[in-house]
């Protein structure tokens, strides 16, 4: 019985020692594992944000444009980075290009970031923007690959021109509605009327003119369209001149030029009497003008013009600081319409003496290109509306530059000239029609004008 007792005690004995070290081996075990680690996470590749030069959309450019796009790449254990031109590709549409500018720069790192700027410029094809960075660009300590990715810009390359046309249409009271009509989405432009879809302009116009236009789209490609109103008559507008030896020449403020047929068949012709008439929804003074006359007598003395037998002083006309207007004494009849008159034609022919009697203009003068008018001066009861805008051409010299609302134009007092061309616009079209004149500055031939 004894024995069995000790056998028993030796055999729990032993049983109790066995589960006490496999205990402790089970937490030596369990500590080994806590301090594995395991990465899963594929880099990530982010769109951070896009700038480009366009000043009118930040959602559409052209091959003119510069784009700067900032990409993100998230990741802390980096082991391989090949971000460059071979694995960052640019697409439009679902083509991949090579723009004519393309620059990668690293600009910040981090221990989990880094910012990547992009530079594209002359993209010649044309869609949406996207930038592809192939798979395995990215690749971090455990071998994880980032996946190839695909980042869409919202951006639309346009490098085509809207196609335009102008129309005019008569609507009341001798006013046109000028339109411009575009294929695609153009920008507003000041004092015009833009449709709902933004492809049609409109403006309404009271008298006759014509001027390029600039229609621009959201992508600043330019179209050039002419604005040509004829058919206008709620204000008529018509001015013309008497040169030297020659009948009446008159323009209509459609860039038509008076004197041109005179200097076109002698340019030793130049304008010795200025005509204009105004008439319509505009007041009897609404245009107000002068012009400045060089003659052989000299200063305080009186000219007399053969035609209509007016009198005209060396200096300004009507005076210095005075205008003529419709209402004014300086008008005559001209057929059957009432127009204004300065200057006097036979200001340069012989035997001419003036109203004060002095020297006569001998044979050998009056083959000269001496005497008429040689400055001109308009301005506009009011600018709220319109503007008036006129120029000069000189023989040697040319075409001057454009002169607007009550400036006076002139090469020299003693230089006469041979043409002029005057314009009376909207307020708002006023520099469009400067620009256009102005690149005659200083043109000097006669066939072409």
């Amino acid at each position: 019985m004894k024995k069995k007792l000790v056998f028993l005690f030796i055999f729990l004995f032993l049983v109790l020692a066995s589960s006490n070290i496999y205990a402790k081996y089970m937490i030596e075990y369990t500590n080994t594992v806590a301090n594995i680690k395991i990465d899963t996470v594929v880099p990530q590749i982010q769109l951070a944000n896009i700038s480009n030069t366009n000043k009118i959309s930040k959602n559409c450019v052209s091959r003119n444009h510069t784009l700067k796009i900032r990409i993100r790449i998230i990741e802390k254990n980096i082991k391989e980075n090949n971000f460059n031109i071979d694995n960052v590709k640019i697409m439009v549409g679902e083509k991949e290009i090579l723009p004519g500018q393309f620059e990668i720069e690293k600009i910040s790192q981090t221990n989990q970031r880094i910012l990547y700027a992009l530079k594209l410029s002359q993209i010649v094809e044309e869609g949406e923007l996207k930038i592809k960075i192939k798979e395995g660009t990215i690749v971090d300590i455990s071998g994880n690959k980032n996946n190839e990715t695909i980042l869409n810009s919202n951006i639309k390359i346009d490098n085509t021109a809207p196609v335009v046309i102008f129309k005019q249409q008569e609507i009341s009271n001798g006013k046109i509605n000028g339109s411009i009509e575009a294929n695609e989405e153009i920008i507003e432009v000041n004092g015009w009327n833009l449709s709902e879809n933004k492809t049609k302009l409109s403006k309404e116009f009271a008298n006759n003119v014509t001027y390029p236009f600039v229609v621009t789209d959201f992508a600043e490609n330019k179209s050039n369209v002419d604005i040509n109103i004829t058919k206008a008559t709620n204000i008529k507008f018509m001015y013309g001149s008497i040169n030297q030896w020659s009948g009446l020449s008159s323009g209509y403020g459609n860039n038509e030029i008076a004197g041109k047929e005179a200097i076109m068949n002698n340019t030793l012709y130049k304008t010795e009497l200025i005509v204009l008439n105004y008439e319509g929804d505009i007041d009897n003074d609404f245009i107000q003008i002068q012009n400045y006359m060089y003659t052989h007598w000299g200063e305080s003395k009186k000219g007399l013009g053969y035609a209509f037998e007016n009198v005209y002083n060396y200096g300004f006309n009507p005076g210095e600081n005075s205008y003529a207007t419709m209402s004014s004494k300086n008008t005559t009849c001209l057929g059957d319409k009432n127009v204004i008159i300065l200057g006097g034609d036979g200001v340069n022919s012989t035997g001419n003496r003036g109203l004060n009697y002095g020297e006569a203009i001998t044979k050998e003068i009056e083959e000269q290109h001496l005497y008429g008018v040689s400055g001109l001066r308009i301005k506009l009861r009011d600018y709220s509306e319109y503007s008036i805008i006129y120029q000069i051409w000189v023989k040697d010299s040319g075409w001057q530059k454009v002169a607007s609302d009550g400036e006076l134009t002139m090469l020299n007092f003693d230089k006469p000239f041979s043409a002029f061309r005057i314009s009376l616009i909207p307020k708002t079209e006023k520099q469009y029609l400067i620009d256009f004149w102005n690149k005659d500055i200083n043109y000097n031939s006669s066939s072409n004008m």
